[in-house]
């Protein structure tokens, strides 16, 4: 069987529009794109999950992002990560994006876009695209 190209997509070359397959058996594999529009809001535009589930992301405050997806089984053999980075910001607003907080078994975490110079968590524009990539293994099914 042929690899699955998993760079096909939207206009930025994105892989939100296949299907995600891993090859790692059991793999669980997230993906979502969130957009940023007025006073901060948060949009999940695309999301990618092979085993059905949903990632959600909401604002919380000033450029802390509350996320939510399907709890992960704690597995011993599993070390779930997670990702998240800045795939837009045209206005340059911000640069980077990172995980303040994760709990793979609760299904929560939180994201923090670029802290300025005084440590502060500093707001996306409108515009701005935010990605987030959760991986971990799955030996329940």
């Amino acid at each position: 069987m042929p690899t699955p190209n998993l760079f096909v997509g939207g206009p930025l070359g994105d892989v939100m529009r296949s299907a995600v397959r891993a090859s790692t058996q059991n793999t669980i594999i997230r993906r979502a794109y969130v957009a940023i529009g007025a006073s901060g809001a948060a949009t999940v535009t695309q999301t990618t999950d092979a085993s059905g589930g949903t990632i959600t992301c909401v604002k919380n405050t000033t450029g802390i992002y509350d996320i939510t997806f399907p709890v992960l089984a704690a597995v011993a053999t599993s070390i779930p990560t997670i990702r998240v980075w800045v795939v837009l910001s045209t206005a340059t607003t911000v640069s980077q994006a990172f995980c303040k907080a994760f709990s793979p078994t609760a299904g929560t975490a939180q994201a923090v876009t670029a802290l300025n110079a005084a440590g502060t968590p500093v707001e996306p524009a409108s515009g701005d695209i935010l990605a987030i990539e959760i991986v971990a293994c799955d030996t329940t099914g």
